[in-house]
């Protein structure tokens, strides 16, 4: 048995206000990063099926979960209160990488 697949996500709007010179313009957008992921499945029996190899693998770029953060500069020089009231957020957009992986399992049935 063999199984496949591809998966592409484009760039999308993920936040607004990435531009740095006026955070809460609207038209300042935070694109995130386009995705793409090859996904490929493979099993094979032996004996009868009470044995099983496989092999499960994927390729992968870009991130998961891609969303705005906002950052905050403070530019209060002394200010030394517990909660610092930021002047200039900026939004930044984070997410995880996803990583390629491959893995190889063995399945073996006792019994007749």
């Amino acid at each position: 048995m063999a199984k496949g697949e591809f998966e592409y996500v484009g760039r999308k709007v993920v936040g607004f206000g990435c531009n740095e010179r006026t955070p809460d313009n609207l038209d300042s957008y935070c694109l995130g990063v386009p995705n793409r992921e090859f996904r490929l499945a493979l099993s094979r029996p032996f004996l009868n099926g009470r044995i099983n190899l496989g092999l499960n693998m994927a390729i992968a770029r870009g991130f998961t979960g891609q969303t705005t953060e906002n950052f905050a500069i403070d530019n209060k020089p002394g200010y030394t209160g517990p909660l610092p009231v930021p002047d200039n957020p900026i939004a930044e957009v984070v997410g995880v990488r996803m990583p390629s992986y491959a893995s190889v399992n063995f399945t073996y049935r006792f019994g007749r």
